[in-house]
Formats: structure tokens, C-alpha cells, sequence
């Protein structure tokens, strides 16, 4: 749509002078879209947040003068950037849908499986020696940042992450011993 747009807005000026924002969209449409999908992973999410930052480029900073400005571009990149974390707010907002036979007929194994995880990986973190113990319960069990823990314990946040670093490892050890006996 954008891109009809910038075109038929050339062929009603002068064919051999192109508007500053066909030149504009001309230059940088690719290395925008490159970076969309890099950071997107979807060919048409990262259009639609291209298309959408050349349009908020056009309606709310419709005086650039210079397309090769580096203020120019700049404003672009974070026109773009912006669109990128928009879309993934909105696919993070967005409910996954399975159909509904599917997802009644494995409900119950599945939360016979994850109940059963749950337990065994609580087990192991109440196992750990206490030193690890108390900064994993807390993260892994009680979802609590670090810098949460590191108050509630009175410990700095970078020795609160280094307990939690080392604990999983333990932890892992722990449960790979458990899984081949």
C-alpha cells in the first residue's frame, strides 16, 4: 500500500525529479526490512512494521529535506524499531488458539506430565544445599527477580545471580542423575 502510495505521488509530480520520501523509501526499504525480519522472524510482520514506520515517517515528520541525512535515517531506524516491538506486544497479548479437540483430548496428559515435572524439579531444588537452596526456591519456584531476592536475603543482586548461576547447575546435574538410574 505504501509503496503505491510513494509511486503514484511521483507520477503526479515530475516523473525525473522523485519526491524526498520515494528517494527516502527508495534508499532504505531494504536495510529496514532486513532488520524487521531479524528481529520479527516473520516476512509479513516485518513488512507491516516497515510499512508502518515509513508511514509515521510521512504523516508526523513530513519535512525532511535530505534522504542521505544521518538524522534522517535514524529517525527511520527508530520509527522501525518501534513497529518492531509493537508487533511482538501484540503477539505477546495474543491468546494461542489450538482446536478444541486437540487441546481437550491432551489436557489431562499433559498436566499429569507437567505436574509430575513440577514435583520432581521442586524435590531437586529443596535438595541443594541451602546456600542455593533459598535463591532457587525463590526464583524458579516463586518467579522472584533477583534484585527481589537479593533484598529478601540480604545478599547484592550479582551474588544473588551467581547462587542462582551455580545452583542450576547442581540442579541439572541432580536431575541427570535422577533421569538415568
Amino acid at each position: 500500500m505504501f509503496l503505491f502510495f510513494v509511486l503514484s505521488e511521483e507520477k503526479a509530480n515530475v516523473p525525473e525529479t522523485p519526491t524526498v520520501l520515494a528517494q527516502l523509501y527508495r534508499l532504505h526499504r531494504g536495510r529496514m526490512y532486513r532488520y524487521a525480519l531479524g528481529v520479527l522472524k516473520n516476512e509479513s510482520d516485518a513488512e507491516d512494521a516497515v510499512q508502518e514506520a515509513f508511514l509515521a515517517l510521512f504523516r508526523y515528520r513530513p519535512d525532511f529535506a535530505d534522504p542521505n541525512a544521518g538524522k534522517t535515517l535514524g529517525y527511520l531506524q527508530k520509527c522501525v524499531r518501534s513497529a518492531c516491538i509493537r508487533q511482538l506486544q501484540k503477539r505477546r497479548r495474543a491468546p494461542a488458539t489450538l482446536p478444541l479437540d486437540e487441546c481437550s483430548a491432551s489436557a489431562a496428559t499433559e498436566e499429569e506430565a507437567f505436574s509430575g515435572a513440577y514435583d520432581a524439579i521442586r524435590q531437586a531444588i529443596l535438595s541443594l544445599p541451602a546456600i542455593y537452596r533459598d535463591p532457587m526456591a525463590l526464583y524458579c519456584l516463586y518467579e522472584e527477580p533477583p534484585g527481589r531476592i537479593a533484598a529478601l536475603l540480604g545478599l547484592n543482586e550479582q551474588m544473588v545471580r551467581t547462587r542462582i548461576r551455580r545452583g542450576r547447575a547442581l540442579l541439572q546435574k541432580t536431575l541427570k542423575k535422577e533421569t538415568w538410574q
